[in-house]
């Protein structure tokens, strides 16, 4: 179980996936959310069933589990850069309980993968991807590095995303 979470950056968007996906596995952990790329809250993100913490700074242990807290892949890439000293075993895979994936796929690391997704067999998620609500993956699929999968998006089987960072 998990007890503690550090979200590296800050959307709205992203956060109320990660609350979704963690609320549909039934983990409630604290977390804290370090808002370093100075973004205003405009709409609504807090969920009752979490302490949530926003802050400027945080500091880090060898222990701590991360996610990357943005989609945009330009906020991805600033966010990796700027804490790139930091462990990538360090950073978590979180899938909701309402997917459907193959056994035989492999998850990178820092993954967020929402409910109602499909991911066939033998497919290759690199590290840092999000997929979205509603969005299948065809067999033998791989996606790379760093990339958003938006909501519904169909990839046929057998292709490849080349975008390493």
């Amino acid at each position: 179980m998990i007890e503690k979470i550090k979200i590296l950056g800050f959307s709205e968007a992203s956060l109320t996936m990660i609350l979704d996906i963690l609320e549909s596995n039934k983990h409630y952990p604290n977390i804290e959310v370090i808002n370093n790329i100075n973004h205003t809250p405009n709409k609504e993100y807090k969920n009752v069933n979490f302490n949530i913490s926003i802050k400027e700074i945080i500091e880090f242990e060898s222990f701590d589990n991360l996610i990357i807290g943005v989609t945009q892949i330009k906020n991805k890439i600033k966010l990796l850069n700027t804490f790139s000293t930091l462990p990538k075993k360090n950073f978590i895979t979180l899938i909701s309980k309402n997917t459907d994936i193959s056994t035989t796929t492999k998850i990178g690391h820092g993954c967020v993968i929402n409910g109602m997704v499909c991911i066939a067999g033998q497919s290759v998620l690199g590290d840092f991807i999000s997929v979205n609500r509603n969005s299948s993956i065809g067999h033998h699929t791989k996606i790379g590095n760093n990339t958003t999968i938006n909501p519904g998006v169909n990839i046929a089987g057998d292709r490849k995303s080349t975008r390493l960072n």
